[in-house]
Order: structure tokens, then sequence, then C-alpha cells
């Protein structure tokens, strides 16, 4: 494709798309996809804060689930003469299919809210793309649930789940609050910004 653009474009064009515009995209979220494993604050801030507690509401309902389905089992045992309800996994779904478009759409506004230095304008549209991906996925699957299996419903929130995580670490890659500082750079045996501090011991017996 590059090679038949090669032969239609201006030499200039050809040249400003080698410099800008999509390599320029793409080494952008290729070092933002990347540098973030260099340190292990982001990654635990990740699971800890974002993946663990973002699922609480999830988990809950889950839990909730399974003890309807214990009690239901259990009245079943009985043979009781009217059969009672099957319980229904649809309020985990609707826990998961608003949890992502939540998440996805901070982090673009984040990205699009940040120092315009630090972000490229492709980076922050094609975060708007990425939201908005997520959120009709949500419309869809909560406004449309009868025509879709529960299996499909789950598929597609994990989907969901994926590319709004996806676009939390393009927002926050650069975030100095989840870096770890070089090891090199951190001074060893206290503060050194301290001039009104006194050194312990003193200079008698020499001589200048």
């Amino acid at each position: 494709m590059r090679d038949h653009a090669v032969r239609l474009l201006p030499p200039e064009v050809i040249e400003a798309w080698d410099k800008h515009h999509w390599r320029s995209f793409r080494h952008e979220v290729v070092e933002r996809l990347l540098t973030p494993l260099l340190h292990p604050t982001f990654i635990w801030y990740l699971l800890g804060g974002v993946v663990l507690l973002g699922s609480v509401p999830v988990a809950i309902e889950w839990f909730r689930f399974q003890i309807d389905l214990q009690h239901y089992n259990e009245v079943l045992g009985r043979k009781p003469p009217v059969l009672p309800t099957r319980p229904s996994r649809l309020s985990i779904l609707t826990a998961l299919h608003t949890f992502y478009p939540a998440l996805a759409w901070s982090s673009a506004m984040q990205i699009n809210f940040a120092d315009s230095d630090h972000v490229r304008k492709s980076l922050r549209s094609f975060a708007f793309v990425i939201a908005t991906v997520a959120l009709l996925l949500s419309i869809l699957m909560t406004a449309a649930r009868t025509l879709f299996s529960e299996a499909s419903s789950f598929q597609v929130g994990f989907l969901g789940v994926a590319l709004a995580i996806f676009l939390w670490w393009m927002a926050n890659a650069r975030e100095q609050t989840f870096r770890d500082p070089d090891p090199g750079s951190t001074p060893q045996g206290g503060p050194l910004n301290t001039p009104t501090s006194d050194l312990a011991g003193d200079v008698k017996g020499f001589e200048t």
C-alpha cells in the first residue's frame, strides 16, 4: 500500500507521512504500551486500584447469584408443587456493562484534558473513538439484551473491559505518580537539602 502511495503522491507528502502523522501516532502508542512495563508501581496500581476495586460491583452481584442459585436448588430438591423461578445472571451483566464505559470515558477525558504538549491530537481522537465504541457496546448489550445469549453478553463485556483498561493504560502511561524513581537518582543516607542542619564533629587540631 505504501509503494502504491509513493507512486501517486508527491515526494514532500511522503516525507511528511514518514516523519509525522501515522508513524508518530504508532510510535506514541507503542511507547505508551511498553514504558509502564518497567514500573512495578504502575502494574500494581492497575491490578489493585482499577481491576480489583473496579470489579467489586460485579463480584457482589456474582455472590448474590450464587446464594440465590443455592436456595433455588434447595427448594427444587423438595419437589414443590410450583417450580420456583431460576435465578438470572442479569444483575451480573448489568454491573459488567456499566463498569467499562465509565472507565473508558474517564480515561478518554483524562487524555483530552492533558497538557497539549505531551499528547498528540491523533491520540486524543483515538481515545474518543475507543471510548465511543465501549459506550455503544454497553448500550447495545443492555438495551437489546434479549437478542443475545448470556455467553455472548459476557464475551462482549470482557471485550469492553479490555478496551477500557487499554485506554486507561494509554492515559496513565506517562503519569509520574505511577512511575518508580531511578535507583541511581535516589539519595542514600537521608535528605541532602538540609542547609540549616549542622554536621557532627569539629575541625580542631587541623591546621590550614
